[in-house]
């Protein structure tokens, strides 16, 4: 490749990441607020409190954030549950607070070990 090759390349690589990064700064909410609703479902009446019981925490979490399929089957009971939050997440998604057990993570420094396998 020539010098004129790799310039051409860094522009098309530079631009596809402008716009891989700008759509991800315009979907973050509704990604934020589906993740926040599946959580309290997993954690309410999902395998949440077996897994803790058995292993611990942070292996809960592990495989509550690797498991794309959990995590839309909870947000999808949720949504059953509530059919008023399909609206709020459609057209309000950044009125659903973080759960508690988000902060503790990052405050206990565990952020890592649990997105370890993400």
């Amino acid at each position: 490749m020539n010098e004129e090759q790799k310039k051409k390349r860094s522009v098309v690589f530079w631009v596809a990441y402008a716009v891989y990064y700008v759509i991800t700064f315009f979907t973050a909410p509704w990604f934020r607020a589906k993740l926040y609703l599946a959580w309290d479902e997993y954690q309410e009446f999902g395998h949440y409190r077996e897994r803790v019981s058995v292993v611990d925490v942070i292996w809960a979490m592990q495989h509550f954030f690797a498991d794309k399929w959990e995590r839309q089957y909870y947000y999808r009971q949720r949504i059953k549950r509530y059919p008023r939050l399909r609206w709020l997440v459609l057209f309000t998604p950044w009125i659903f607070e973080k759960p508690a057990m988000f902060d503790l993570i990052v405050r206990e420094g565990l952020t890592k070990k649990v997105l370890r396998e993400v």
